[in-house]
């Protein structure tokens, strides 16, 4: 959840814009987590897709010319996804 957050702090101050509801109602905490909670998941679910994407170019292509960055991208990819993992796992977020 802790990388849901980041990446959405940092849109949000890359355009300088600032989030509100369109009834401009406060949202309860619970509602916040909640949605972050399902980004949270669409993000894990993209990442999955992007490490199994990633395993077969490297298995398709094992000499590579970029296949350094390949490897290290990969291991960005599985640590997020741990570290989501981990979250669930402690009770952040359910599955």
């Amino acid at each position: 959840m802790r990388s849901v957050l980041l990446a959405w702090g940092l849109t949000m101050v890359g355009f300088g814009a600032r989030a509100q509801l369109p009834d401009s109602q406060p949202a309860s905490v619970a509602d916040q987590a909640q949605t972050l909670c399902r980004k949270e998941a669409q993000l894990s679910e993209l990442r999955r897709r992007q490490i199994a994407d990633l395993r077969q170019l490297l298995r398709d292509h094992p000499h590579h010319e970029k296949k350094a960055e390949l490897l290290f991208r990969l291991a960005e990819k599985e640590w997020a996804e741990a570290d989501h993992q981990f979250s669930l796992d402690q009770g952040e977020c359910s599955p």
